[in-house]
């Protein structure tokens, strides 16, 4: 059989040998892969193994559940939580008007701010209605349909809900008031005793 380890290890000592400037390597979704046999051990003996110059920026939904003295070595790393990653006003000036190039105001900045609570995805999508703006700035109805976040139904409704069945379609949208879900209360909330079976299963499909 293939030794990954010894793939690995020529892969690592080449990184060392050939690069002297930082590399970052992004290992997006991790927990959908994590739980293998192979995953796992060779995950540690890269993480383990790796030279200085090599850095890993690792994104999962659920805690990793494989053992690495690197990853135990909690000094040398620093975790990011979704709350950590939203944008604060002048990330969404940033974003809106240097990388988007929206012609928007600074309240408008601020009106989209306070819609989407700094989540990039819902700055970008709630921006839409500005490309269509006149002279004399937002519309009433543009203003109307921004923050009534229609962007945003529709973009749930179009990439989450028509994967989820009809049925768990309630329950769903009774924990959509929570910023926090915790099992006991989410079954409580629906009434449903399979919903934690079903909310693990969402969250390593991505949902």
């Amino acid at each position: 059989p293939l030794d990954v380890k010894r793939c690995a290890n020529i892969l690592l000592h080449d990184i060392n040998l050939f690069l002297s400037d930082s590399v970052f390597l992004v290992l997006d979704d991790l927990h959908r892969i994590e739980h293998t046999s192979h995953t796992a051990p060779l995950l540690s003996h890269i993480f383990d193994s790796s030279p200085s110059c090599l850095h890993f920026l690792i994104t999962t939904r659920i805690p990793l559940r494989f053992w690495s003295k690197s990853l135990l070595e909690q000094s040398s790393i620093t975790y990011l939580y979704t709350e950590d990653l939203a944008l604060n006003h002048t990330d969404t000036e940033e974003l809106l008007l240097s990388v988007l190039k929206q012609d928007v105001s600074p309240l408008e900045v601020l009106q989209l701010h306070q819609v989407t609570n700094g989540w990039i995805m819902g700055i970008i999508l709630a921006s839409h209605p500005f490309q269509h703006k006149n002279k004399n700035g937002l519309t009433s109805a543009l203003l109307h349909k921004i923050s009534s976040h229609d962007q945003l139904l529709n973009y749930f409704q179009r990439e989450i809900f028509i994967d989820i069945p009809d049925e768990l379609h309630p329950a769903f949208l009774k924990l959509s008031l929570l910023e926090e879900v915790p099992i006991k209360l989410a079954e409580t909330v629906t009434g449903n005793d399979s919903i934690a079976e079903k909310l693990h299963e969402f969250a390593n499909e991505n949902y």
